[in-house]
Order: C-alpha cells, then sequence, then structure tokens
C-alpha cells in the first residue's frame, strides 16, 4: 500500500510538473511581440495624373527584394486616400512599401513626405518620368514610370500606425548636390572635374559646396578634360569618393576612370578624399 501511494504521488507531481510547463510555454507564445499595421497615406496629387499599378511591402530580411503585392490591392488612380491594410505582422526592425506607378503626363515628379509616425522613423523617396502614358492605353503589361519607396524603421516592439502619412509629389526640378572634399584641397579641385546637368561645374571648394536642381552627375579625371596645373607624382594620384546613397568610387587619375553619368533621385553628399 505504501508502494502504491508512492507512486500516485509521483505521477500526480508529474503531471503537476507537464502541466506547469505547458502554462509556461502557451504563455511564451502569448508574449511574442507584432505590430499592428493599418491606416491610409494620402497623396498631393489626387486625379488622374498618377496610376498606381501595384503597392508591394518588402520584408527586414529582404529589403533590396521584389516584394509581395499587398492583400486586397486595387490598382487605379490616386484619388485622395489610399487605404492600407497590412494586418498584424511580428515585430521585424523595418518594412519598405512600394508604390508602383504610371504617369499619364510628361511632367517628371518626385516624391518625399514630412509626415511622422508613433514609435517608427519614416523615409520617403522616389522619381516618376514622364512618360505621358493615356490613361486608355494603361493595361497590365504597361512599364511604370518610376516606384515611391517608403521605409518604415520600427524602435521598438508594438503598433505601429499609417494614418495620417502624406506622400508629397512635387515636379521634379532636381535635387541638391553637397561635395565635401579633404586631404590635399588644391589637387582635389585641380585633378577631377564635376559634371552637373552634361556641363562643368562653374566652381569648386575650397572646402565644400553646393549645387543645386541636379538631375544627372558626373565625376571624372582632368587627364583629357582639362591638364591639371603641375604633374602629379606618378602612382599616387587617386580621388576616393562616398556619396550618402552608398555609392563608392575610386578615381585613378592617370587612367582617366570616372564614375560615368549617375541619375539622381534624392539629395546627395559626395565626400572626395585627394591623395594626389
Amino acid at each position: 500500500m505504501k508502494s502504491l501511494k508512492v507512486k500516485l504521488v509521483s505521477i500526480v507531481s508529474a503531471f503537476i510538473l507537464a502541466l506547469s510547463l505547458l502554462i509556461v510555454g502557451v504563455w511564451a507564445v502569448g508574449e511574442a511581440k507584432h505590430i499592428n499595421l493599418s491606416g491610409n497615406v494620402n497623396f498631393t496629387i489626387s486625379d488622374d495624373t498618377l496610376y498606381i499599378k501595384d503597392i508591394r511591402v518588402r520584408e527586414a530580411e529582404d529589403l533590396t527584394g521584389q516584394g509581395t503585392t499587398i492583400d486586397n490591392f486595387l490598382p487605379g488612380f490616386v484619388n485622395g486616400d489610399v487605404d492600407l491594410d497590412l494586418g498584424e505582422r511580428t515585430a521585424d526592425t523595418s518594412f519598405t512599401l512600394l508604390f508602383d506607378v504610371i504617369n499619364t503626363t510628361t511632367t517628371e515628379y518626385k516624391a518625399s513626405t514630412v509626415s511622422t509616425i508613433p514609435n517608427a522613423t519614416l523615409s520617403v523617396s522616389g522619381t516618376i518620368a514622364g512618360d505621358g502614358i493615356a490613361p486608355s492605353e494603361i493595361t497590365n503589361s504597361t512599364p511604370i514610370s518610376g516606384t515611391i519607396v517608403m521605409t518604415v524603421t520600427v524602435q521598438s516592439a508594438g503598433t505601429v500606425s499609417l494614418d495620417g502619412i502624406v506622400i508629397d509629389i512635387e515636379e521634379n526640378t532636381g535635387y541638391t548636390v553637397t561635395l565635401e572634399c579633404s586631404g590635399n584641397y588644391s589637387a582635389s579641385f585641380s585633378y577631377f572635374v564635376l559634371i552637373i546637368n552634361g556641363e562643368s561645374a562653374s566652381s569648386m571648394g575650397p572646402d565644400t559646396s553646393s549645387y543645386y536642381e541636379v538631375k544627372t552627375i558626373e565625376i571624372k579625371s582632368t587627364y583629357g578634360v582639362a591638364r591639371p596645373v603641375g604633374p602629379p607624382v606618378a602612382g599616387t594620384e587617386k580621388v576616393v569618393l562616398d556619396f550618402s546613397t552608398g555609392e563608392h568610387y575610386e578615381i585613378t587619375l592617370r587612367d582617366n576612370v570616372g564614375t560615368g553619368v549617375i541619375t539622381l533621385t534624392q539629395d546627395v553628399t559626395i565626400t572626395a578624399v585627394c591623395s594626389v
């Protein structure tokens, strides 16, 4: 009888322990963090100028990928608010919404925002070419004129609301380019040339220069463009260029290697270090 009692106590204890582990497991699952996303995005242009062909979302682990079309999306012209309901999502550090746009006018536009949202930082960029596609000619196979990229970086696990976000769409007259030179200042301006919208910049330096309404830039060696002042020391002539948008170039001056023509899609700061 004593032995049976001991076995019964052991069985009950094991059952209680298993039940406790199950409860803890369920509690832990219940504590998983989620971000509830809903709301709408308002565009400053609300007529038949811009046709939203697709709205895609990219997850934090694939911010450079194609993304997937949001649920229940219907293509159409921008008419005030674009309602978005992304449902419940796990608490990633960031996600990106991509608005694929067809432009029915010949005016080039650029997108930006000054909106802010709680518990996240927000950035918007993108250029929409003036393709002038007639509304009646838009089909599923019509190429897009550009993509508006809206990146939301989550600050902490919780709820993120898209309510009240306004995407400003303005005629694109160009962007601001800021050039910051360090190292050998005089050599920096003697051994490479900055080409703005197809023409050489009128002036540079000595430390920081700013250029406005820029659509294209190119930086290349002055060899083949204009003879530099004084011969550089062989093997040391190089300018290292870092763009705030992530591009990196090293221009070897004697080889006349340059960046090629770069079409801007946003403001950019270029840091140039000259080792001549």
